[in-house]
């Protein structure tokens, strides 16, 4: 959450679980807790979260009175993959569908407001910017990156060798792209203006993640062994993120400020450890002993 006072987590088998987190002392599960959900996610103000569950239906919850705000039963043809995504002022969400269309929703109301086509297969995974006004989304080898405040205009498209991408990230502002490179060992920056490859950066892990800092414009790299920061001109390495190891998962908070990342075994104890983006300094870590 914006404050660092909430985090969500999802383990394997889909249960969504609310922590409260506090300076001190360890982190405290809340009574907010979703069963079956394939994509989980917070809203920026803390107050609301959004769950697409096994009955392929949205939920959206008030995170202090458990309350159900609205839920919507999904059509054949709006069949979504991949994560949902946000809007930071929260006044809608994104997400794609199986058949190759990227769906913009109201968070209020629960209606489709409108519907970005893209043909040729599935969209496989969608990015928002920090600013959430731009929108990358990946499908057979092709990045597009779309103006969404300027109603669904078509900005750019970007080709080149990325394969089936393990990780997708846009800038704030747009200027820049960031997606792996075939093999997912590595992470390819692209100035997404000019359609122009600036640098490479390779990894000894499988890539789990990349993700812009909205305040610095620097890049969080995440692979199964650890979280790092490079400096977003020079490409060059700021800093690793020490303390989590089989890394599944990454979250950036909004302002940028906090890095989070869960891993663990399958079946073991599972850490999301919390650190400051600008120090690299360990904030807290929630353990969860399961999936």
């Amino acid at each position: 959450s914006p404050a660092g006072d909430k985090l969500l987590t999802v383990s394997a088998t889909g249960k969504a679980v609310m922590w409260g987190v506090a300076s001190a002392g360890a982190p405290q599960a809340s009574q907010v807790q979703i069963e079956d959900s394939h994509a989980v996610k917070m809203f920026a103000d803390g107050e609301r979260v959004i769950a697409l569950t096994g009955d392929a239906d949205f939920t959206v919850l008030n995170t202090s009175s458990q309350e159900v705000l609205w839920r919507k039963v999904l059509l054949q043809r709006q069949i979504l993959a991949g994560e949902l995504k946000i809007l930071p002022d929260g006044s809608r969400f994104i997400a794609a569908t199986g058949q190759g269309s990227i769906l913009i929703w109201d968070a209020v109301s629960g209606a489709v407001v409108r519907e970005l086509l893209l043909s040729g297969g599935p969209v496989l995974l969608v990015e928002l910017s920090s600013c959430g006004r731009w929108l990358a989304c990946a499908k057979s080898g092709v990045i597009f990156l779309w103006n969404i405040e300027g109603w669904g205009y078509f900005e750019r498209e970007i080709r080149g060798q990325f394969g089936l991408l393990a990780g997708l990230a846009v800038a704030r502002g747009g200027g820049h792209v960031a997606a792996s490179n075939p093999g997912a060992l590595g992470v390819i920056v692209w100035n997404a203006r000019k359609g122009q490859l600036l640098y490479a950066i390779e990894l000894e892990e499988l890539l789990v993640a990349i993700a812009f800092l909205p305040a610095s414009g620097n890049i969080v790299v995440c692979s199964r062994m650890g979280v790092t920061i490079w400096d977003m001109r020079s490409g060059q390495q700021l800093r690793r993120l020490t303390g989590a190891t089989r890394i599944h998962s990454l979250a950036v908070s909004p302002g940028g400020h906090l890095v989070a990342a869960c891993g663990g075994p399958v079946w073991g104890v599972q850490r999301a450890t919390v650190w400051v983006a600008s120090t690299g300094r360990c904030l807290q870590v929630a353990e969860s002993v399961g999936s």
